[in-house]
């Protein structure tokens, strides 16, 4: 068990416990207020004061230079120190350090003062890797090498060369870094991979016209993501990469001007060979791209979101793709915090999960402050409108501006960020490009648009238009008991499966087979997914099709084997009934057969035959309860007076079938001996459902009062529907 309440009462200065929560003075800066707060149960803080920190129980005990797995007594993921980075000024005076450890992960630090170590570079000056080292080569005329990471600049000192970095490696280039290559002639080793590519020309970019020389080299035989240290690993020389250098031609940036830089043919076919992208959500989301999700208010874009942020942090599936697992940070700015901790709790959050919650205010640069400390592979932002203030969303100047921000914090973190924006009012009928409320620039910007939609019925379905990958047709999206979504099929899947389950309620009425114009004219709705639908019953082999569909021998339609028609009996229903058994005492027999129990009485003794199937498919006949559209076959009326063996009182019959047992247990063999599906009730359901259903009567009623409701019922289809204690 974690112990995180000793965690916090020993580190935080007057500690106070109150409804699960601790609270006290911040031990990450000069704290009079108490502002300091943490979830015992989870291990989650924050500090609401000056600092604003934030992080889980393993991160508190880093920012303290303690080891967590020994401070909490428990398995937090404990990780190993492999390898330490010193960052110094001009003079040699530690700024902070780069931690590295096993399994791969980064962090800095910064001494505090006292010997120990506090977990982030808030307010310190940031320089390149081996300052002094590189002042002193470029006053000696050198070559320095600028690589992506520590070790392969220590791997490149170690040869005798001169050799820098910057601080978080890809993407993290800063201006002010320049100003040290004052004067130097410098040679750039991309890794081989987009973001190396990328940081090589941010880098050029911001030494060119400080530096003396600028060149790029990309390695000969370099595999793909490998670095210097790989290139040296296959055995290559210090030598060889001088000799390179030498070679190689002076860098000069693309021009930019008023339009494109031009490519050459062999540029655009090497480009053609370039690698795919690499996704956070196979084939959805792309890293470090931008996504935004649309939706009208209450359609569910939130939980949604969430659902993608704990199954991001787990490295569990997502709408039944797989997901690059990482820390998550979750920016939720409209609900309150208790609701979004219950809702991810029931979403199956852990508190060991590597996600982060801001619930309060913010802006762009805090949450650029978030992502360079924890390197989330994934920024929700729920939602832009109260991330990025806007005075007119339909001003595409300024919503462009306020985009690109983040965009670039994508680019250059390696983070999805997921956007979530509201829908103008009728924009559910829009093309995903153009639901988002306001300009064109909301989709323009995003590299991937997702537009949630609920129809009038309840139904969500969900639909996507992307810069890279396939679009996500529009599908039918469920959410489970637990809450997580999942996709059923194109939206037109299940219409076409609506559609084909009414064409059965339709031909379970009907005594003849039916042609596809009488099929037609029955049913509401558009042709082709009526057409459609008799297509899939048919081809599951539910309805048979007889006829050539030619001039005078049109199809018919009738059900299978699965569903029991039987041959008409002489004379109309209303004599059948009057003539016939009445249905109360076809039950009786049927129960008495089957279950070796009398209706009224008891068992009988010896009987332990099994129901003639013939027997009951005539009695069924005789007593008119073949299935038909919106009736039942055998109907249960909860409210007809009567006695039961669980004593005296009316009982609903969802709760007569849950018992499985007596009566109920004979009448549903019954059903399913004619092929009939029994019915599971559900609040606010229809006891008919839309389609050939039934429930047992199971109550020892008077017969008449019993002959009556099925009378009834058959008469008035209506009365099928309704709650529990409705027939």
């Amino acid at each position: 068990m974690l112990d995180f309440r000793t965690l916090f009462e020993v580190h935080v200065a007057a500690p106070r416990i109150s409804g699960g929560h601790l609270y006290g003075r911040c031990p990450f800066h000069e704290d009079r207020k108490a502002s300091f707060s943490a979830n015992l149960e989870t291990g989650l803080w924050k500090c609401h004061g000056e600092c604003k920190a934030s992080g889980n129980a393993r991160q508190f005990a880093e920012r303290l230079g303690l080891d967590p797995a020994a401070v909490l007594g428990g398995d937090v993921g404990r990780r190993e120190i492999i390898a330490t980075y010193d960052y110094t000024d001009e003079r040699g005076q530690l700024l902070f350090q780069v931690v590295r450890f096993a399994p791969k992960d980064f962090r800095q630090r910064r001494p505090d003062g006292a010997g120990g170590w506090v977990w982030n570079l808030d307010g310190v000056r940031r320089v390149p890797y081996r300052l002094q080292e590189l002042l002193a080569a470029v006053a000696r005329g050198e070559t320095v090498y600028v690589v992506e990471g520590e070790k392969d600049a220590d791997r490149l000192v170690a040869l005798g060369l001169a050799a820098t970095t910057n601080p978080g490696g890809a993407g993290k280039w800063r201006a002010e870094y320049a100003e040290h290559f004052q004067g130097a002639r410098v040679v750039i080793l991309p890794d081989n991979d987009r973001p190396g590519r990328e940081h090589v020309e941010e880098v050029a970019r911001s030494i060119h016209g400080v530096a003396a020389e600028v060149k790029v080299v990309s390695l000969p035989g370099l595999p793909a993501k490998g670095d210097v240290s790989d290139w040296l690993a296959a055995g290559h020389t210090a030598e060889e990469l001088r000799s390179l250098a030498d070679e190689a031609r002076r860098w000069t940036p693309p021009p930019r001007g008023d339009g494109p830089g031009l490519l050459g043919a062999a540029e655009i076919l090497a480009a053609a060979d370039a690698e795919g992208p690499d996704w956070l959500v196979d084939g959805l989301l792309p890293v470090a791209g931008m996504s935004l999700s649309v939706a009208r208010p209450k359609t569910g874009k939130s939980t949604l979101a969430r659902a993608l942020a704990v199954a991001v942090c787990q490295g569990r599936p997502f709408l039944g793709r797989g997901v690059r697992q990482g820390p998550v940070l979750l920016i939720s700015l409209e609900d309150r915090l208790r609701d979004v901790a219950r809702h991810l709790r029931r979403l199956g959050l852990r508190p060991e999960d590597p996600l982060l919650v801001a619930s309060e205010k913010t802006d762009l640069r805090q949450v650029r402050s978030w992502v360079e400390e924890h390197r989330p592979v994934l920024v929700v932002v729920d939602t832009i409108g109260r991330l990025v203030r806007m005075r007119e969303v339909s001003e595409y100047g300024q919503v462009l501006e306020a985009l690109d921000g983040l965009l670039a914090l994508a680019r250059q973190s390696g983070a999805h960020l997921h956007l979530l924006h509201h829908s103008p009012k009728g924009g559910d009928g829009r093309d995903p490009v153009d639901a988002p409320l306001g300009s064109t620039a909301f989709a323009g910007t995003a590299d991937v648009v997702l537009h949630l939609k609920r129809a009038q019925g309840g139904t969500r379905t969900i639909a996507s238009v992307q810069r890279v990958g396939e679009d996500l047709p529009e599908s039918v999206l469920i959410l489970g008991e637990d809450g997580c979504p999942d996709l059923t099929g194109t939206k037109r899947e299940y219409q076409v499966r609506q559609v084909a389950e009414e064409i059965v309620t339709f031909l379970a009425g009907c005594d003849e087979p039916q042609t596809t114009r009488n099929v037609l004219d029955a049913l509401e709705g558009r042709t082709e997914l009526k057409l459609a639908g008799l297509d899939l019953l048919v081809a599951e082999g539910r309805v048979r099709r007889e006829g050539t569909g030619r001039r005078g021998d049109p199809y018919r339609f009738l059900l299978g084997d699965s569903f029991p028609r039987f041959p008409d009996s002489p004379g109309k229903r209303g004599n059948e009934m009057e003539k016939s058994p009445n249905p109360a005492s076809m039950a009786d027999e049927f129960v008495s057969r089957d279950s070796g129990l009398s209706p009224l009485n008891g068992p009988v003794a010896g009987n332990e035959s099994e129901p003639n199937p013939e027997v009951v498919r005539a009695a069924t006949k005789r007593a008119g309860l073949l299935p038909r559209p919106a009736t039942l076959g055998v109907v249960a009326v909860s409210t007809l007076s009567g006695r039961e063996e669980a004593g005296d009182g009316p009982l609903a019959a969802p709760e007569v079938l849950a018992r499985g047992a007596g009566r109920g247990a004979s009448l549903l063999r019954m059903g399913e001996t004619l092929g009939w599906e029994p019915y599971r009730h559900a609040p606010g359901r229809s006891i008919a459902a839309g389609k050939a259903a039934w429930v047992a009567f199971v109550r020892s009623a008077p017969e008449a009062e019993f002959t009556a409701a099925v009378e009834a019922m058959l008469v008035d289809p209506e009365l099928n529907r309704g709650a529990s204690g409705d027939a």
